[in-house]
C-alpha cells in the first residue's frame, strides 16, 4: 500500500460471516468484520480464530 496510513475513529467492529455489504464473497472461509466510522463502514477480511482478537484491538 502506497500513501500516509491514516487514523480512523472505529464506532463498533461486529462480525458478519463471509460476505461484504456489497454481497461479494471472500476466499479461504475468511470472516469480514464491519467497523462503522465517521467516514463509512470499514470492511476486515480475518483468518478463521482471529475475529475475537481483531475486534479486542480495533474496538473503541
Amino acid at each position: 500500500m502506497k500513501g500516509t496510513p491514516l487514523d480512523i475513529a472505529v464506532e463498533a467492529v461486529h462480525q458478519t460471516g463471509q460476505t461484504t455489504r456489497l454481497g461479494l464473497s471472500v476466499l479461504g472461509g475468511l470472516s469480514i468484520l464491519n467497523a462503522p466510522s465517521a467516514i463509512g463502514t470499514i470492511e476486515i477480511a480475518v483468518r478463521p480464530g482471529m475475529e475475537e482478537a481483531v475486534i479486542t484491538k480495533l474496538a473503541p
